[in-house]
């Protein structure tokens, strides 16, 4: 027996063998004519061609089926774009059917493609690719044929682009696996799928729903092909982290669908619904973890085509509640509420309604109530309610805000109410027909924001109608303690002012600002973007697309004001610059900031008077007003202007000053250093010019001792900066070590071109006599005197003095021409006659001042004397 069955063993082996070698030799020879086959049938199916690079038969590694793979696959869609482009489609078929004329394909697999599907205006879609029973040609006679008879169909590693122009819906996807299997060839057969998909994106009517979410089903549904009926029997999904169950039926028929769905779920959390919310708010809630007991409903019912829609109903409930997380360090307890939608008796958006009832909670031991409700989506109107204690340790979870990483104190509302037209808070015009109502005070209550501490310590916001009133709102910050009192209209038309700001909402103010002190810098700093932010612009090279952005939100928020901060501060500083007793007023019109006040600061006093246009590409002009200023603390607090050539450390002496400034910025905030524009007027008074290298050079003719501590009398000249250079118009110095008379020019690149008349008899003299140990400058006498002049050329690390008679004399002559023109500008500018320092008397006597052809006087020898390169 055991023999027997050993080679009836062997004989099958042979069989087996003979029957793979067959098959073999089938799908070797007739491989080409098969595929063709294929081919050929499929396109007598569709109306447009179905194009193939490559084909080929597979029998080991789908026995007992033969596989037919078509490689390089490509179709059009009836608006002539590629509607499926696939690296392969792959059929199953009956392995005998491969010797009769019948072709019997049982699944089918498309893998490593893209599915590009599309519904135009007109509703017409780009799928309908199938040729109706009217169109399909009458086979002929002995033609073999494919039939397809599908078991299976499995479509992985796909991309899916979905558009509909008509219902204004987008979709993009990833479908990692979906696997549909059912007896297809029936007209009734159980459906059953599963799949595993990434939801990319998702747009309905130009609102985005869902983006980078994965998407996971498994269900079983009852089809009926002939009357078009779709059972579901089980479906369990998942969206996001939302997990889902649905039953019910939907009937698709030519005009029409008959919809009778309902979903559930019982074993999600609030967590899980609000992580389908948009990115930029997703990702703040990253960590934020909910308990509670949830529930979640909702039913679509009814028919839906063009004039109809099905009735939906929605319900969300949540009670006995906390939230935990990261970004939450309140006690939140017992917090609930019901949300339910509906779309109302009428299903359409004028019946639509959204509640959002008894939003309850326990807020740092603490009780809060809120209601909401949005009703007629055609023309929304809002009733809003709340009372109780919030805690922003607790809120700060919610606000998209990288910038801010905790909360702390207490906000309390007291009877906070609206209620109105949604299109009547758009609006000033008619904000009056809203009817707004109660008060929020604060405990200590504020945020750390970019890691430093800020919070409203005190006071109270009463709202009236549309009228907003602070009441000493106390405001705490690093270095800053301000106190706000004023009233604002307007305040809802603001906050629900659309991006171009398209009704023209203004904020009107009137409000008082008292500090006690006050850190300029800081409070830029709480401003300034997160150094998360900058830090990922910096690695990505977007640093000027970042600033570019924070230029953008102030031009935003500045445009809506419309008023005045009368600001009183005891102390303030801003870099270096400190300062005391400022008085004066900030107005905003327009998104320009004006400002207007005088204050006490390096030992003397400013007069200011400035504007700011917050455009996309800002300017600054500024008008400033400097009497009895310490000039040494003028170039110490103004960080000596961004220069090492002239510093703090080498002056002394008493300033008065006017200076016109005319600054720009690009339009991420960069300042235009070749668009910078100056006048300035100075007069000094009892000046000292201490231990500056350049004058070293003189020594040769001038006692060193004398050069190291200059005095010299008043002096009063006018400055331009343009172009990215300071010109230095003619002046006369009188010093205790030489006359001199001076010009030039000094470009941001540190090139110079100075010009030097000495007034050399006294030098020379001066040669022959001891230091002046009083230092007391010398007598600006005219008579008896020669000159020497001298061209400064070249670079600071890098110059030459040249003697150039005819060159200094130009340049005087120019440069007094230039100084008379800043001074015209500056008294138009300043609307006043400039006169900084008392002109010495004896400076009448000199060349420079007065040049009288008629004059008896001899003249000066001029000379040119080589030296000093």
């Amino acid at each position: 027996m055991k023999r027997f069955f050993k080679r009836l063993l062997i004989v099958l082996s042979i069989l087996f063998l003979l029957l793979c070698g067959v098959v073999f030799v089938i799908s070797s020879l007739f491989s080409d004519q098969i595929g063709e086959r294929v081919v050929s049938e499929l396109n007598q199916q569709l109306k447009s061609e179905l194009e193939v690079e490559g084909f080929e038969l597979s029998f080991l590694r789908t026995f007992p089926n033969i596989g037919a793979n078509l490689r390089g696959v490509s179709l059009k869609g009836t608006d002539q774009e590629d509607l499926l482009v696939a690296d392969e489609l792959s059929f199953r078929a009956g392995l005998w059917s491969l010797l009769g004329s019948d072709i019997q394909l049982k699944s089918v697999v498309l893998s490593d493609g893209i599915l590009r599907i599309a519904v135009d205006r007109d509703g017409n879609a780009n799928y309908d690719i199938f040729k109706t029973e009217e169109t399909e040609p009458a086979p002929e006679e002995n033609t073999a044929s494919a039939s397809i008879n599908l078991e299976k169909a499995v479509v992985s590693n796909m991309k899916l682009f979905y558009s509909d122009a008509q219902s204004k819906q987008r979709l993009t996807m990833d479908v990692e696996e979906a696997i549909f299997a059912g007896n297809f060839g029936s007209t009734q057969y159980k459906l059953n799928s599963e799949a595993q998909l990434f939801i990319k994106y998702l747009e309905s009517d130009g609102e985005s729903l869902l983006n980078n979410r994965p998407f996971t089903y498994d269900t079983e549904i009852a089809v009926n092909t002939e009357e078009g009926q779709y059972q579901i029997d089980e479906l369990r999904l998942q969206v996001g982290e939302l997990p889902l169950e649905a039953s019910g039926n939907f009937r698709v028929q030519e005009d029409e669908t008959f919809i009778n769905l309902s979903f559930s779920s019982e074993d999600g959390q609030l967590e899980d619904v609000l992580s389908l919310l948009p990115d930029e708010y997703k990702n703040q809630l990253n960590g934020l973890e909910t308990d509670g007991d949830f529930s979640l409903n909702a039913t679509i019912e009814g028919v839906q085509n063009k004039q109809q829609q099905p009735k939906i109903t929605a319900e969300l409930r949540f009670a006995d509640g906390r939230i935990s997380g990261d970004r939450v360090n309140a006690r939140v307890r017992d917090l609930g509420f019901l949300a339910y939608y509906t779309n109302g008796t009428q299903q359409n958006d004028k019946t639509s309604k959204i509640v959002i009832e008894n939003l309850h909670g326990e807020f740092e031991r603490e009780p809060f109530a809120l209601d909401l409700t949005i009703e007629n989506f055609s023309e929304p109107s809002i009733v809003f309610a709340a009372d109780g204690t919030l805690a922003p340790g607790a809120l700060m979870a919610f606000i998209p805000d990288e910038r801010i990483s905790s909360g702390n104190g207490k906000i309390h509302l007291n009877r906070l109410r609206i209620r109105g037209k949604y299109e009547d808070m758009l609006r000033s015009s008619r904000i009056g027909s809203v009817d707004m109502g109660g008060s929020v005070s604060f405990e200590n209550a504020g945020f750390t924001v970019n890691d430093e501490d800020i919070s409203l310590s005190s006071g109270e916001i009463v709202l009236e109608q549309n009228t907003l009133t602070a009441k000493a709102v106390t405001l705490d910050a690093p270095g800053t303690k301000m106190v706000f009192d004023g009233r604002a209209t307007n305040i809802l038309p603001v906050i629900f002012a659309d991006s171009v700001n398209s009704q023209g909402a203004t904020l009107v103010f009137d409000a008082r600002l008292q500090a006690t002190e006050l850190d300029i810098d800081q409070l830029m700093a709480l401003g300034a973007p997160s150094e998360i932010a900058q830090e990922a612009a910096e690695a990505t090279g977007t640093t000027d697309s970042l600033a570019q952005a924070e230029v953008e939100k102030r031009e935003f928020f500045t445009q809506f004001l419309d008023g005045t901060f009368a600001a009183e501060i005891q102390t303030f500083n801003y870099g270096l610059v400190e300062g005391e007793d400022f008085k004066g007023n900030l107005t905003f019109k327009d998104g320009t900031m004006t400002i207007a006040g005088n204050t006490k600061t390096m030992d003397g006093e400013f007069l200011l008077d400035g504007e700011m246009q917050f455009s996309e590409e800002p300017v600054l002009t500024a008008k400033l007003s400097g009497n009895r200023i310490n000039i040494y603390e003028f170039f110490r607090q103004s960080e000596n202007f961004g220069q090492d050539f002239l510093v703090a450390d080498n002056l002394e002496g008493q300033l008065d000053t006017r200076i016109f400034i005319e600054a720009h910025f690009d339009n991420a905030g960069n300042f235009q250093e070749d668009q910078l524009r100056v006048l300035a007027g100075v007069g000094l008074k009892d000046g000292v010019l201490k231990d500056f290298a350049m004058l070293e050079d003189f020594s040769t003719f001038v006692n060193i001792r004398d050069l190291r501590e200059i005095r010299f009398t008043s002096l009063q000249n006018f400055f331009e900066v343009r172009n990215s250079k300071l010109y230095l118009p003619v002046m006369f110095i009188q010093s205790n070590a030489l006359n001199m008379t001076i010009s030039g020019e000094h470009t941001f690149d540190q090139d110079i071109n100075y010009f030097v008349k000495v007034n050399a008899g006294q030098v020379m003299a001066d040669r022959f006599r001891r230091h002046n140990a009083k230092l007391k400058p010398k007598p600006a006498r005219r008579k008896g005197f020669f000159n020497l002049y001298y061209a400064i050329l070249g670079n600071l690390d890098d110059y030459n003095f040249v003697s150039d008679k005819r060159r200094v004399e130009n340049d005087f002559h120019e440069s007094d021409r230039r100084k008379r023109d800043i001074h015209f500008e500056l008294e138009r500018l300043f609307g006043t006659i400039i006169e900084l320092v008392d002109e010495p008397l004896d400076w009448r006597d000199i060349p420079e001042y007065e040049e009288d052809p008629d004059s008896d006087e001899p003249e000066f020898l001029d000379m040119e004397i080589e030296g000093g390169e």
